[in-house]
């Protein structure tokens, strides 16, 4: 999850920007976003009459909510880790938001959320700019993987592994992404710890086999039932697309 919520000094939600792109938003734990604006609020507040100290961070059920305090606003970037990177990233999208949007902070205490959209191009350059993310990479493997049988997957970026693209429309596939996540990122630290890392690999987790593939330039995780009668149609779909892969130097399979 990568998330970016900018809140007015009284609560409001001024600008809300969520950094994955999916086809089935169902499939990831939604909030209203004045809900969530209003819950960020009050739980800086409550904290703040216990705490002498500036809070940067929120940590809650696995994720982490990073807090920036502008001179107009206040924001707050969700996410599954915390790195200075991110909160460098936070600090300069706050600065940019109220150097942007200054009169319209200042106009009225009502705001309008659709004065603020022209600021998600903005955030998503500096998302890419941050992740170093292959755009021309991820459309081609996103081609490839529109025209395979393979309906529930997921691409992660390599440097960070951080969820990109999610792809989960099977509603028996129902593993979260977070888990997702925090698997693969375990997996890869392990494999780097035991110089042991490897160009794809296959899981089973809770019914669900999860079959990654890794890139040049992207992870890309793909989900099955754990079903024996879908084991040779999954292998064959696997195998389609490693060659596809294979077929475009850019994105070609990393071998070790």
């Amino acid at each position: 999850m990568f998330r970016l919520d900018i809140i007015s000094k009284s609560g409001l939600l001024a600008f809300s920007h969520d950094f994955i792109i999916d086809w089935c938003k169902e499939c990831f734990e939604t909030i209203d976003d004045d809900l969530h604006a209003g819950l960020i609020t009050a739980s800086i507040n409550a904290l703040r009459e216990t705490q002498k100290e500036v809070i940067t961070a929120i940590r809650h059920e696995g994720y982490i909510m990073l807090l920036y305090e502008g001179r107009k606003t206040r924001g707050i970037l969700t996410t599954n880790e915390e790195d200075p990177k991110l909160h460098d990233f936070l600090r300069i999208a706050v600065s940019k938001f109220e150097f942007m949007f200054l009169f319209e902070l200042e106009s009225s205490p009502i705001l309008n959320r659709s004065d603020f959209d022209s600021f998600r191009e903005i955030v998503a350059t500096m998302y890419d700019e941050m992740m170093n993310v292959d755009i021309k990479g991820l459309r081609k493997i996103l081609d490839i993987m529109s025209s395979s049988r393979i309906s529930n997957f997921i691409i992660y970026e390599t440097k960070y592994l951080q969820p990109i693209f999610a792809s989960l429309v099977n509603p028996l596939v129902n593993l979260p992404l977070n888990s997702v996540t925090r698997i693969l990122r375990e997996i890869e630290c392990l494999s780097i710890l035991q110089n042991k890392q490897a160009s794809h690999m296959e899981i089973n987790f809770n019914q669900i086999i999860l079959h990654s593939i890794r890139t040049q330039t992207h992870w890309i995780v793909c989900l099955f039932e754990s079903r024996s009668n879908t084991k040779s149609t999954y292998s064959t779909e696997i195998a389609v697309i490693k060659n596809s892969l294979n077929s475009h130097p850019l994105i070609a399979i990393e071998e070790y």
